[in-house]
């Protein structure tokens, strides 16, 4: 027993000076260096020194200015899409004018400030950028740059109307994503490029049985009813309807084949045919009438208000 013990001891001795040994060979702990914060803004300091871990960044590049976000909504539609072959999705107001597809569209469930400009002793300045109000006749382009051109929103706010021939004669609207295609029997597939003014037909209804309607046109903006659910943010798994699991609403998802099956929420060069709505409406059976799974609604045009909702 007592030769045992001294083993250990002996053991002990042996492994505590190992440790050291390890101890004394591994690096020191790296601890971060103290920072002396600047005590007034970067921008109007004439003595603060910038450390060189430290980095002031702004983006001023080209795609500052895009009214579009992100990249691909400027892509064009797959070249197996036999409906839209030739266009981009940009082509289309119903999604370029759609928060749910381009992420800076104008979004109705925001209520957007206005501009302001102060002078340089603090007050407010109403001259550069005057509070202007109904009819909204002259309304910048950029918001934000005081020297951005206007538009008479009651005249010129442009819009995409779809035609039986290149004379532009027989012309419709769209109020679901249901052009270009067939209405009433006839077929509207030339694209023209219009102002939301005047008064006109759209084309409205289940994508199956269409009609057209009178309508006032005017300023407006697309929103698309979501009309699936998934159970992950990832968007790969959905039903109809929503259930407690199944609580993600898809508006958009992105398609490996023009089959429109298998989808997720990302976009990719594999995952780049876009499923909406009205692309996998599923008609009624005969004798029924056909029940879209959601729709893509475009709200009655009219007048914009101060608030900027419709």
């Amino acid at each position: 027993m007592k030769r045992h013990s001294e083993i250990n001891i002996v053991n002990c001795l042996f492994l505590a000076s190992l440790v050291l040994a390890v101890g004394l060979a591994s690096p020191l702990r790296a601890h971060a260096g103290s920072v002396a914060l600047a005590t007034e803004p970067l921008a109007n300091s004439t003595t603060s020194t910038v450390k060189p871990n430290v980095m002031f960044i702004l983006d001023d590049s080209g795609s500052m200015n895009s009214d579009y976000m992100p990249d691909w909504v400027t892509d064009s539609f797959p070249s197996s899409d036999p409906k839209y072959s030739g266009y981009s999705y940009d082509d289309l107001s119903e999604l370029r004018r759609n928060s749910g597809f381009n992420g800076v569209a104008y979004d109705p469930a925001i209520v957007y400030a206005k501009p302001v400009l102060y002078n340089a002793d603090g007050t407010l300045n109403t001259t550069t950028y005057p509070d202007r109000g109904s009819p909204w006749t002259s309304v910048k382009n950029d918001a934000f740059n005081s020297s951005s051109s206007s538009t008479n929103l009651t005249t010129s706010f442009p819009d995409i109307e779809w035609c039986t021939d290149t004379n532009y004669n027989n012309c419709v609207r769209n109020d679901n994503l249901i052009l270009p295609g067939t209405v009433d029997g006839v077929s509207y597939t030339r694209r023209h490029s219009k102002s939301s003014t005047g008064t006109g037909y759209v084309a409205t209804g289940s994508p199956d049985a269409p009609s057209n309607v009178a309508r006032t046109f005017g300023p407006f903006f697309y929103t698309i009813v979501p009309g699936e659910y998934c159970d992950s943010p990832n968007l790969k798994n959905c039903q109809v309807t929503e259930t407690a699991t199944f609580k993600y609403p898809a508006t958009l998802r992105w398609c490996n084949s023009s089959a429109l099956t298998t989808c997720q929420a990302l976009n990719s060069s594999t995952f780049k045919y876009p499923r909406y709505p009205t692309t996998f409406f599923q008609p009624g059976t005969p004798g029924s009438p056909g029940v879209p799974r959601c729709r893509l609604r475009k709200p009655r045009r009219r007048q914009l208000r101060q608030t900027a909702r419709w």
